[in-house]
């Protein structure tokens, strides 16, 4: 039986854009596919989110590395939660209904320290979660067993009992190979109706 609705945060309750960021704080589109290309790369951003060091030293290790950016990395780190625009539609909503359904509802995502800005900007969209786990906490990433394992263990929770949420699907393999049940997001609706399948079916 489902007792327990597991969110990823970024793409599934916040949307958010690097290149459009980027291309603001650089000046053009062409700029920022080159800096998500060169700089700011999927690499990058998984050290960041795994966070075995200070984000304030990761930066600062950035700006040796490219010293002529050394400016633009601190108005990243100054301005970050404008990567961030708004609650993903539909799904406060949504999660609300599954709280009063009695669901427990947790949260699983890949972010650094740097997160809780962002919960800061979006309160009303985190406060139904009555806890998560983050990847800085931990210092491992989806979609690799481990941080599913830590995620169970922290909350006490059986996989089979957990549906996971995840804009991902890599991530949804990661946790269906821990046992929990997986739901690839693409919207609100979509995802409603996929949980009342799941929901259903448990």
């Amino acid at each position: 039986m489902i007792k327990n609705i597991v969110f990823d945060f970024g793409g599934v309750l916040v949307e958010y854009s690097f290149r459009n960021f980027f291309a603001k704080m650089l000046g053009s589109e062409e700029k920022a596919d080159w800096f998500l290309a060169n700089v700011f790369t999927e690499e990058m951003n998984s050290k960041l989110d795994k966070q075995m060091k200070s984000v304030e030293e990761y930066i600062e290790e950035w700006k040796a590395t490219w010293p002529e950016l050394s400016d633009k990395f601190d108005y990243f780190n100054a301005n970050y939660t404008d990567v961030f625009t708004a609650e993903v539609p539909g799904m406060l909503d949504l999660i609300l209904q599954l709280k009063a359904q009695g669901y427990r509802l947790l949260g699983l995502s890949n972010w650094s320290t740097k997160v809780h800005e962002v919960m800061d900007k979006f309160p009303a969209i985190f406060q139904p979660l009555e806890g998560y786990l983050i990847s800085y906490m931990v210092h491992q990433l989806k979609p690799s067993p481990d941080i599913f394992h830590s995620f169970l263990n922290k909350f006490e929770v059986k996989p089979e009992e957990c549906v996971f949420i995840d804009d991902k699907p890599e991530n949804i393999e990661g946790a269906k190979r821990v046992g929990m049940h997986g739901i690839v997001f693409e919207n609100a609706e979509q995802l409603a109706e996929e949980l009342r399948k799941i929901l259903a079916a448990s």
